[in-house]
């Protein structure tokens, strides 16, 4: 696994853990979570980023060795969605 898919999954952890904590936020301010599956309690949210990343991080380590453009491609768009996310959860009151 090279440097730049170290970086991407280093990059996609902290965007996840921001997503996880803005919406812990914006849930203590009277918020409500839009995914109907996701748990609204921050303990439990956070432990699903958590297993949720550990879970990407070794598919993504997988898919690296046979297809590592394929990796890239995923984990960089990963990052981007879940920046997304975290960037609106910061706008919800």
């Amino acid at each position: 696994m090279g440097c730049p898919l170290k970086l991407a999954l280093a990059a996609i952890a902290i965007a996840r853990m921001l997503d996880a904590g803005t919406t812990c936020t914006a849930i203590g301010h009277g918020g409500t979570e839009a995914n109907p599956v996701f748990p609204t309690s921050c303990r439990v949210a956070v432990s699903v980023q958590a297993g949720t990343i550990a879970a990407q991080d070794w598919a993504l380590a997988k898919l690296h060795r046979t297809h590592p453009k394929l990796a890239q491609v995923i984990a960089w768009t990963t990052v981007g969605v879940e920046s997304a996310i975290a960037y609106h959860n910061t706008g919800v009151r």
